[in-house]
């Protein structure tokens, strides 16, 4: 990959479009970084709004994103992230996993 010099969101979007950037786990992760944390969800909406997240890229990034941002519904609406964790599916440490059955506790 070459080196990234993109601090806003719009470019880092535009970067992963027009430079056909692989949309891995670790090619989404750095720029999540690189944008910041309360960046990194909007991030995960709009290339999922360009393009669907893989869900075995999504059960990694989204929660991720949800854990890293300072206050997670103020970067998303609650129906963002319903959708982007639907994508996701159910995991165990970013492992996709069979729903449990009834409540964990």
């Amino acid at each position: 990959m070459s080196v990234w010099k993109i601090g806003t969101l719009s470019d880092m979007i535009y970067y992963f479009v027009s430079e056909d950037i692989e949309w891995s786990v670790e090619n989404i992760e750095n720029a999540g970084c690189r944008l910041g944390r309360n960046k990194y969800p909007a991030l995960l909406w709009y290339l999922n709004r360009l393009r669907p997240l893989r869900p075995e890229v999504a059960a990694v990034v989204v929660p991720s994103a949800w854990s890293g941002a300072e206050f997670p519904n103020r970067q998303l609406r609650g129906t963002q992230w319903r959708l982007l964790f639907d994508i996701a599916g159910y995991t165990v440490d970013g492992v996709p996993s069979p729903r449990p059955t009834s409540a964990l506790r």
